[in-house]
């Protein structure tokens, strides 16, 4: 196991937040965008994979309201590069007559494929999977994690069933139950915290100051959100 990613995790559980998979994905995703806004854009070894792949409809927003327009715009010249021609056969396949059902199917799912594949996505996914194994690796092998795992909040809900999965993997089955009867107590007592919480941020707004209260109240909705979709909540 990396020792830059057990000291990635550890960092991420010494902030203490609702789930340190959200914090690790969030800095590495900020660090990535950044990185095709600068040198990656014009590296050829990144640019054969963004040719291929491009990014999603989010990461090419978060791009497009960067500081670097000239290194997007040179990318996503050599993205139209790769992929026009293989489009543009596909549009003239769906309008000849006699083979449209097919043509319109194979037209349609290669535009579904360009929405879906992004390399920022890919990225991070491969990185989330190397943390969710290191905190199951730190769980079997640190004596001193499983206390710092009992005392976090937990994953939110998208981030538990990563890890869950990666426990499933690599883990024997008298393990595995150790491990969730761990894991998912701390789901459970984190939704009820929230639940709580969420019902006094929303009586903030029933007296004339809203914005007093203590903060676990003033950020219960952002830290609600991210348990339920699975990352930090950022106003733009």
């Amino acid at each position: 196991m990396s020792k830059l990613e057990i000291s990635k995790v550890h960092d991420a559980y010494a902030q203490d937040g609702e789930c340190p998979l959200c914090t690790l994905t969030d800095a590495a995703e900020c660090w990535y965008l950044e990185s095709f806004l600068g040198g990656r854009a014009m590296a050829s070894e990144a640019r054969v994979l963004t040719n291929e792949k491009g990014f999603c409809p989010e990461h090419t927003l978060r791009l497009y309201r960067g500081h670097n327009p000239l290194g997007l715009a040179v990318m996503t010249h050599t993205h139209v590069q790769h992929q026009a021609p293989a489009l543009r056969t596909a549009l003239c396949e769906a309008l000849k007559p006699g083979r449209r059902g097919a043509a319109l199917d194979r037209l349609t799912d290669r535009i579904e494929a360009l929405r879906d594949r992004c390399q920022v996505c890919d990225m991070l996914a491969a990185d989330l999977e190397r943390w969710a194994s290191t905190i199951v690796y730190l769980w079997k092998h640190d004596p001193e994690f499983p206390p710092r795992l009992a005392g976090s909040r937990g994953f939110c809900l998208d981030h538990l069933r990563t890890v869950v999965l990666s426990a499933r993997d690599r883990l024997a089955a008298a393990d595995l139950e150790r491990f969730l009867a761990e894991v998912l107590p701390l789901a459970g007592n984190g939704l009820e915290r929230l639940e709580a919480e969420l019902l006094d941020f929303t009586q903030l707004f029933q007296h004339s100051t809203p914005g007093t209260g203590t903060e676990e109240q003033r950020t219960a909705l952002s830290r609600a959100l991210q348990v339920l979709a699975g990352r930090m909540m950022r106003k733009e």
